[in-house]
């Protein structure tokens, strides 16, 4: 198991400018190890290059965007989903 409350001090003492509240951030973190086995995780790795590949065609941006509503057009100058 994970000692959450002593991964958020060691992410604030690494990182002091990174807030990590618990109570804010309670599922942030699990307290349970997963064990992803190398080809699954390699398979993990093909399908996000895949995902990112298409996402960067610009004939498919153009495609998509026909349908999305005018905010979807908003650049805010960074990549990623979020």
């Amino acid at each position: 198991m994970v000692d959450i409350l002593r991964l958020h001090e060691s992410i604030r003492g690494a990182f002091p400018e990174f807030t990590t509240d618990p109570a804010v951030h309670a599922h942030l973190f699990s307290p349970y190890a997963l064990f992803v086995d190398r080809p699954a995780l390699e398979a993990m790795g093909r399908v996000a290059a895949a995902v990112f590949d298409v996402a960067g065609n610009p004939g498919y941006g153009q495609r998509v965007l026909q349908w999305a509503p005018d905010i979807a057009t908003h650049d805010e100058g960074r990549q990623g989903f979020m």
